[in-house]
């Protein structure tokens, strides 16, 4: 089992592309056995 810490302060800087690109990994990600997510992120109201 592998474990990735996953950036996901993106999410609310981008809503374009990026955010698309982000979202998409991660669900291809979450699909895999061999992966588990750690999601990381700012708090809410600190950028």
């Amino acid at each position: 089992m592998l474990r990735v810490g996953y950036e996901l302060t993106g999410l609310e800087l981008d809503a374009a592309g990026t955010a698309r690109a982000v979202t998409a990994l991660r669900a291809a990600l979450e699909r895999r056995g061999d992966v588990e997510l750690l999601p990381l992120a700012q708090p809410r109201g600190r950028l």
